[in-house]
């Protein structure tokens, strides 16, 4: 963009939203994405502010990229441009809270840990865990349908928003879903938009169904025996009667990096659980009889050390090494297909750690790797069979961080088959003339 065409879109910006809120991208480096700096970053500080800017970019077939606090902006095929950056940091007000009924409505750039803390004063939170909750905003969490260990026994993203407001790509205004838990009018675009990653519109407001804060929270930690020992406990733990809201599996390197105190190397299994006193009581009582005759060695983790070591399970994702992988199996593959990743990557890439919340089948990898042409194409080769072995069996693997030159020689998301041709045909009806991230979502869009 020619110096001239930039100095007219920032002052056309900034007669919308104000001259201190549309900096240049050289001056927020945080806001580059793969390496490439936007022409300007900008925060709206209203819904209609940020309506008008998006008019302005769809009439000048200027590139948007949507963003909260911009820790997410790596998740992505790298773009071929860049022009403006919104963050929605501003738009970050409670609108409505009802405690009675278990529901609130919030801008989508305030972030998780604020909400939860407010709501946390009247005994209730929104059951999510991404990665770093105090940086990451609702809106980024939905966009990306972003998530941690608690999906086992909290779920998803979707299942907690009854309500979206979005703004389309031509600047549109709608909404979906409403403020109560029941609604039946109109056509629930709400799972439409969550996991979308703004490629459809601008999410700016979210109404969520909310959970009491659970009472109790206990972790056991269970150690002793091999992989197929393990995946043995693991099943028989999803076959019981016990419901955890998280059942994790670390390897030695994910155990070194996430609890310093450990009392073993690794292999551990953690089980957690998170409910009312009485319920968690008596799950731990059922747990601790099983564990008798299972010939595993198994002790409680102290509350202290629990809350360090969950926070660093949960930043697992964006803490350490070069790539990070996200593989989704069937539960029932989950240890095998943790088997074929040590020995898949142990000659293409170091300081491989090994995360699997082996209760639903999520495969997190985090590794380093020599920055040479040689070993990208070892690493790359090596992620290629890896994700064969997902596809087989029924799952998928992205490039959840990964460097731009890696990027270029493996797409990050594979392919999603037969679905391409509908997301697309979305992709066209949403966005016409392609301004809202484009080509960095799955089947190009």
């Amino acid at each position: 963009m020619r110096r001239d065409e930039r100095l007219n879109m920032h002052n056309e910006l900034a007669a919308i939203v104000g001259k201190e809120w549309v900096r240049p991208g050289s001056a927020v480096p945080e806001y580059a994405v793969d390496g490439i700096a936007p022409q300007v970053v900008l925060s709206p500080g209203s819904v209609g502010e940020l309506a008008e800017v998006l008019r302005r970019a769809h009439e000048a077939r200027w590139i948007v990229v949507p963003a909260g606090f911009g820790t997410g902006l790596g998740l992505g095929n790298p773009p071929s441009r860049v022009d403006v950056v919104i963050t929605t940091q501003r738009l970050d007000r409670l609108v409505e809270y009802e405690p009675a009924d278990l529901t609130v409505s919030v801008e989508a750039g305030c972030s998780l840990a604020r909400l939860n803390q407010i709501l946390g004063e009247r005994g209730q939170w929104l059951p999510l865990n991404p990665p770093r909750p105090e940086r990451a905003t609702l809106g980024a969490i939905a966009a990306v349908e972003d998530f941690g260990s608690l999906r086992l026994g909290f779920g998803l993203t979707r299942d907690y928003v009854i309500g979206v407001t979005i703004v389309q790509a031509d600047g549109t205004i709608i909404k979906s879903g409403g403020r109560v838990v029941k609604n039946v009018a109109g056509y629930d675009l709400n799972k439409l938009f969550v996991g979308s990653h703004g490629t459809l519109g601008i999410i700016t407001r979210l109404n969520f169904k909310l959970r009491p804060r659970p009472e109790a929270d206990v972790t056991y930690a269970l150690w002793g025996g091999d992989l197929a020992h393990l995946e043995e406990a693991a099943g028989e733990l999803a076959r019981s009667e016990l419901a955890p809201a998280a059942l994790d599996l670390l390897l030695a390197e994910a155990v070194r990096r996430c609890w310093a105190s450990s009392p073993v190397d690794g292999p551990v299994l953690l089980v957690r659980f998170m409910d009312s006193d009485p319920v968690v009581q008596y799950q731990v009582g059922q747990l601790q009889r099983w564990i008798a005759g299972i010939g595993l060695d198994a002790s409680p983790v102290d509350a202290e050390a629990a809350v360090t070591l969950w926070r660093a399970i949960d930043d697992f994702p964006v803490d350490g090494g070069d790539v990070t992988l996200r593989m989704s199996v069937p539960r029932s593959e989950a240890f095998p297909m943790v088997d074929i990743v040590q020995r898949t990557l142990s000659a293409a890439a170091d300081d491989v750690a090994v995360l699997a919340y082996v209760g639903n089948g999520t495969i997190w990898v985090s590794a380093g790797y020599e920055d040479t042409e040689a070993a990208r194409s070892r690493l790359v080769a090596s992620l290629k069979a890896l994700r064969r072995e997902c596809e087989r069996r029924s799952g998928h693997l992205i490039l959840y961080r990964a460097p731009r030159a890696l990027k270029r020689e493996l797409d990050v998301w594979g392919d999603v088959g037969a679905t391409a041709g509908l997301m697309r045909a979305l992709k066209r009806q949403f966005d016409p003339h392609g301004i809202l991230n484009p080509g960095r979502f799955v089947a190009g869009i």
